[in-house]
């Protein structure tokens, strides 16, 4: 009886598909226009933070290569917000060379150290009379280059959404989510998610509502975000998310983040 059972596993285990494979062509050559715009709104005031980088993809032996540059950017922000922007507006006009494999993912940027230096001298600088606490300043210092990759590379890695590409239409199911810093939550947090075709497009839509805790107290977060996507070439088109924090007290913050990739 043990046989039959093993038989009927194996061709259980036979019958699952594996996952698609992602879908990364991007066009090459061709300098894209990658914009990212930041609305925060509060009670008392509201801050915006822009940036237009110039993003151009060629092929290697391996993969890919994309160089992307900071052209333009322009911040409002206060306290931590505004340090941050500030530090990534010390790269910009200096290119940027990113290694990717072929199915889009970050590899190695070159001279990782020279840009890393540069980011966190500007980190570390005064933003409003004030300079960044060294021990902040010294555990950027450590970070491995991996990490460091990641945060440089950010607006590229966002820019690419080979596997959701590759996936293409998915029914709406629940996934796990985590709130951001400084933001937690003690229990586990989860969102609706689709992904449905429209036109020549894949959009990929998430909400969700759910208790956070804030450095105010306790909150209520939600999340609404629209993403659509180019099921050609693996790279986003638009993207628009709304992200708001409710104090008991009624205080209320709410972030706007759009992103759109155009020729």
């Amino acid at each position: 009886m043990l046989r039959p059972a093993l038989e009927l596993a194996a061709l259980v285990a036979g019958a699952q598909q594996p996952d698609p494979a992602p879908v990364f062509a991007p066009p090459l050559g061709i300098p894209l226009t990658l914009r990212i715009e930041r609305i925060q709104r509060t009670d008392a005031a509201t801050f915006r933070f822009s940036a237009e980088r110039r993003i151009v993809f060629t092929r290697t032996a391996d993969g890919f290569r994309a160089e992307m540059t900071l052209e333009r950017s322009n911040s409002d922000a206060v306290g931590p917000g505004a340090r941050f922007d500030a530090a990534m507006a010390a790269l910009r006009d200096v290119p940027m060379h990113v290694a990717l494999d072929r199915d889009g993912a970050i590899v190695s940027i070159d001279d990782l150290d020279a840009h890393w230096t540069r980011f966190v001298a500007a980190l570390a600088g005064p933003v409003d009379g004030v300079a960044a606490p060294p021990a902040i300043i010294a555990q950027l210092g450590t970070l491995p280059a991996e990490q460091r990759r990641a945060m440089l590379a950010s607006a590229l890695e966002t820019a690419i959404l080979a596997e959701l590409a590759g996936k293409g239409v998915q029914a709406e199911h629940s996934i796990p989510m985590r709130p951001r810093p400084p933001y937690t939550s003690a229990r586990p947090v989860t969102a609706r998610y689709a992904v449905t075709a429209a036109d020549d497009a894949l959009v990929a839509t998430t909400s969700a509502a759910f208790p956070v805790e804030s450095p105010q107290g306790e909150a209520e977060m939600t999340i609404d975000d629209r993403t659509e996507i180019d099921p050609q070439t693996g790279l986003i088109r638009t993207s628009r998310e709304t992200r708001s924090v409710t104090l008991t007290s009624g205080q209320r913050e709410t972030t706007i983040t759009s992103l759109d990739l155009s020729y």
